[in-house]
């Protein structure tokens, strides 16, 4: 990782306490999955959804993962990065994460 991360994703509020805290501390904006027996503190961005499925957390990963894709698809392409160095990028940046069936 190159520095701080611009935003933390934890997908169950509940066992992920001290990551929010955390993030919390150093001023991390934090995006969480906060099911019904869960507090939404701490959390910028609370997600309403069950955290006990696999298939919902199956869900967020492979969006927020296409967003991550997407979003760098477009800063590097607004900054002037040639396509083939975004695809390579894009690439190594999917290597690294693992996907689900869509």
């Amino acid at each position: 990782m190159g520095g701080m991360p611009d935003v933390a994703v934890v997908f169950s509020v509940k066992d992920e306490q001290l990551a929010i805290h955390e993030s919390n501390c150093i001023g991390i904006p934090v995006i969480g999955i906060v099911d019904t027996n869960c507090s939404p503190a701490g959390v910028n961005f609370p997600i309403p959804s069950n955290d006990d499925s696999q298939k919902v957390i199956d869900f967020y990963g492979n969006l927020f993962n296409k967003a991550i894709i997407a979003g760098m698809k477009f800063a590097m392409s607004r900054d002037g990065v040639k396509k083939e160095e975004i695809d390579n990028a894009v690439n190594s940046h999917s290597k690294k994460t693992p996907t689900t069936k869509d």
